[in-house]
């Protein structure tokens, strides 16, 4: 009985000693897990030399069944820990190995958008480079038609002013106003060109006064009526707001001469210290 109890033992304990020699190489503590299965390897050996002297020469072992009892329970514990806790290393070190493949994954996926980024920059260069020269040769294009319109115009203004009526005096300054800006605005495609975007100068701005001066510039026509609410004054760059104006009521007056009293609505709406200005038309 003893004998039968003994050799249980050693050979759980042996199993023990092969399973944490096994987990060196899963978690890589060499020394850790090898003084572990060293010690659990010594003992086996320890205890299996007075089974050796029973199976070759007969001797008998006098031993405590009860400590006999214990020693094999031990062992089986030895067993079942270590084989409960292998599957919590390997589930780490596949952890490890799989955060380490995301990681290198990662880096790969850094230097390709790096490479990527860089290709796209030069190619943006490239272009703003070719805009810029565009911009700059159309603009001076521009500007020989314009002088010639201010300067035919001034020339009207100041020689044949005795032969020209108040219409048509008024616009001769619409004309000279306009290609003002016109220049103003060949101006902006310039630094727009060269800088990429245009500075973004802000100012109170009185949107009341910018609508109607916009308005009155389209000169949509006598039948066409302009209803504008109280429009609060607002903070931004005046040139781009000013153009925001020109577009959006440009439009509404396209679409709504169709219109048998053609009107075009001006307003905005407050909420939440928020000032949203809409345009609508009939």
């Amino acid at each position: 009985m003893i004998a039968g109890i003994l050799s249980l033992s050693i050979a759980l304990q042996f199993v023990a000693a092969v399973m944490a020699f096994r987990l060196i190489r899963l978690t890589g503590e060499r020394w850790a897990w090898g003084f572990i299965a060293t010690a659990i390897l010594l003992m086996t050996i320890r205890r299996s030399v007075p089974l050796f002297h029973m199976v070759v020469h007969g001797n008998t072992y006098k031993a405590d069944a009860v400590a006999e009892v214990i020693a094999l329970a031990i062992s089986v514990l030895m067993v079942i820990g270590i084989a409960r806790i292998a599957p919590v290393f390997r589930s780490v070190r596949q952890a490890k190995e799989e955060a380490q493949q995301a990681e290198k994954e990662v880096r790969t996926l850094k230097e390709k958008l790096e490479a990527r980024v860089t290709q796209r920059t030069a190619q943006l260069e490239a272009a703003n480079s070719e805009l810029e020269a565009f911009s700059y040769s159309v603009s001076h294009d521009l500007r020989t038609p314009l002088r010639a319109i201010d300067g035919f115009s001034h020339i009207l203004l100041e020689e044949y002013r005795d032969k020209l009526d108040d219409e048509g005096t008024r616009l001769l300054h619409v004309v000279r106003e306009n290609t003002s800006r016109m220049g103003q605005l060949i101006d902006d495609i310039l630094e727009f060109s060269r800088a990429g975007r245009p500075e973004l100068n802000f100012s109170e701005i009185d949107m009341e006064h910018l609508v109607h001066s916009v308005f009155e510039e389209l000169q949509p026509g006598s039948n066409l009526q302009m209803e504008m609410g109280h429009l609060p004054p607002a903070r931004g760059d005046g040139a781009m707001l000013r153009q925001v104006f020109v577009n959006l009521l440009s439009n509404a007056i396209k679409f709504s001469r169709v219109a048998e009293t053609p009107k075009v609505l001006v307003g905005a709406t407050v909420k939440d210290s928020e000032t949203v200005y809409y345009v609508r038309d009939n």
